[in-house]
């Protein structure tokens, strides 16, 4: 999956350790999140809202993570709940990823 060009809006040949996936509503689109695990810009991930054939950057607000993406899950069936576990602590988003909040520390 990382394995595409940059222009595909993920982290080129640079490994990850999670990616998950969500059902869109009304639609038959899903929504896909991933990080590479040290990415050149920690303060994006890479979203995709078509089944991970085409992917865009999403600028991370609140608060930025520090640490390395470890794993990702939210609800399959609407996409707007996420928690995310990276190497300094907990965070969680309720906006589809838009905005973080660190939930608990290292």
């Amino acid at each position: 999956m990382f394995a595409f060009p940059e222009a595909k809006h993920v982290e080129w040949m640079r490994p990850f350790t999670a990616v998950y996936g969500a059902c869109l509503p009304g639609t038959k689109n899903g929504r896909c999140i991933a990080q590479a695990l040290e990415p050149l810009n920690p303060g994006r991930l890479s979203i995709s809202r078509s089944w991970a054939f085409s992917w865009h950057w999403s600028n991370i607000r609140g608060d930025e993570p520090k640490g390395g993406l470890i794993a990702v899950t939210g609800e399959h069936r609407v996409g707007e709940k996420w928690w995310f576990v990276y190497t300094d602590g907990l965070y969680r988003s309720t906006d589809g990823a838009k905005t973080l909040t660190r939930i608990l520390d290292d």
